[in-house]
């Protein structure tokens, strides 16, 4: 590390911070082995939330989009098996995962891997598809939700307060 720059020093240690930020999160979740529900997300955007003049053009597709407010929560956990997700393992009861608006790192991997994981998995929240009105589709989030349903076909993931509650008794935020 002494040929790195003080920048490039101070990114490392960053990163390492973050590492053992993530692994201390991911030992005390998986602590609580029967946990059923495990929300870390939450949904910031409403059909109020857009801005009435803002429309703006897709850059996929050419049609145009409202925008609404509400990005993603940087600073969150990455959610992937190199960030330690798999000490999760032990939550062999989880019924319900959310993670939406959370900036994660989820891949194919990840998907696999909680797939066979988490047997009791019911209700995945963070991959749904948008219902906004002239909202842009997340493509890659379409990607991963059909992967998803292919390995899993169980899981719902297109599931509003009352559809959740009456699956397992909760629902997605």
């Amino acid at each position: 590390m002494s040929r790195l720059t003080r920048t490039e020093r101070v990114v490392v240690q960053k990163l390492k911070h973050s590492q053992d930020q993530h692994r201390k999160v991911y030992e005390r979740l998986a602590s609580l082995q029967h946990l059923k529900r495990l929300d870390l997300g939450f949904e910031t955007r409403s059909p109020d939330s857009y801005k009435a003049s803002h429309f703006y053009t897709s850059e996929v597709d050419g049609k145009k989009y409202l925008h609404y407010g509400g990005s993603t929560i940087d600073h969150t956990l990455e959610l992937s098996l190199e960030s330690g997700l798999d000490q999760l393992k032990a939550l062999k009861n989880l019924e319900l995962f959310g993670f939406g608006r959370v900036d994660h790192r989820i891949t194919k991997k990840e998907l696999e891997w909680m797939a066979r994981s988490w047997p009791k998995l019911k209700i995945m929240c963070g991959l749904a598809e948008d219902r906004l009105y002239m909202i842009e589709q997340d493509r890659k989030k379409a990607e991963l939700r059909e992967y998803m349903q292919m390995l899993r076909p169980d899981v719902v993931h297109n599931v509003n307060r009352q559809g959740a509650e009456s699956l397992i008794g909760e629902s997605c935020t």
